[in-house]
């Protein structure tokens, strides 16, 4: 028996009561200088529950595939291999999915098998940015780095749902007269290819009234990627470009990339 067990997103929300699987989030509070985001994290796989078929036997052996979808051993099999062995197992691992499974044998040479999937969410966070002034027509830009997993059988089914990029920054800027502020995200993938960019999001949709914990001096810009980008624009390494519009430096207070796999 493999242990479920679910964890708060990083707002402290509540996972779904539904389904048995194990959740994990990273809420990784990022440096200026960290341009490119790579999560990782340990997962525990506890079986220490998993009981033997009768009073009269003991459990001898608890075999992990870490990817019943990967045959890691070629031998023609997927869901045979044996990834790693143990009653619990520290697994060093990225955000993703898998479907691992876990293979107990009793002193009797029984055994039995049951599979649960592993999903592991992150979210980066950057704050208190300063991105330069727009002089030359060349517009300024923050650039950060991020994987994402979007793969189909054989490989997969391991499929990023969505990335959430979240940018705040203030309406005005008070040390240039009180000018208005324009700040625009452009997503890119491997290929360089614009897949997603927030121009056309208004300044109101950026505001208190679409978001009702943005402050009212504040811009909120919420911009989202779907499965759909990364199976028509591939995954791998994307790329979030912050890009300042106007002729004055401009002030970030968060910046947000959030990588969801369920």
């Amino acid at each position: 028996e493999i242990a479920a067990s679910k964890m708060n997103d990083c707002d402290d929300g509540e996972p779904s009561a539904s389904g048995t699987y194990i959740l994990i989030w990273l809420c990784d509070e990022m440096e200026e200088s960290d341009d490119v985001y790579e999560p990782t994290t340990t997962v525990t796989l506890d079986a220490s529950e998993s009981e033997a078929g009768s009073d009269e036997a003991w459990l001898t052996a608890w075999e992990w595939d870490l990817d019943i979808e990967v045959d890691s051993d070629s031998d023609g099999e997927a869901d045979n291999d044996v990834d790693a062995t143990g009653e619990t197992y520290q697994w060093s691992t990225t955000a993703g999915e898998w479907r691992v499974q876990l293979t107990v044998t009793d002193n009797n040479g029984m055994s039995a098998s049951e599979d649960m999937w592993v999903h592991v969410n992150a979210r980066a966070s950057w704050r208190d940015l300063l991105i330069d002034r727009n002089l030359t027509g060349n517009a300024p830009t923050i650039t950060k780095t991020f994987p994402t997993i979007y793969d189909y059988p054989p490989l997969g089914p391991h499929r990023l749902s969505k990335v959430y990029f979240y940018l705040v920054y203030p309406q005005q800027d008070d040390f240039f007269g009180s000018a208005p502020n324009e700040l625009n995200l452009y997503a890119y993938n491997e290929t360089d290819e614009d897949v997603r960019n927030s121009s056309a999001i208004t300044n109101e949709q950026r505001g208190s009234s679409y978001y009702s914990d943005c402050p009212s001096e504040k811009y909120c810009l919420l911009m989202q990627s779907s499965s759909g980008d990364f199976r028509q624009y591939y995954d791998g390494t994307w790329t979030i470009d912050i890009v300042n519009e106007e002729q004055h430096d401009t002030e970030i207070d968060e910046f947000r990339i959030e990588l969801v796999y369920k």
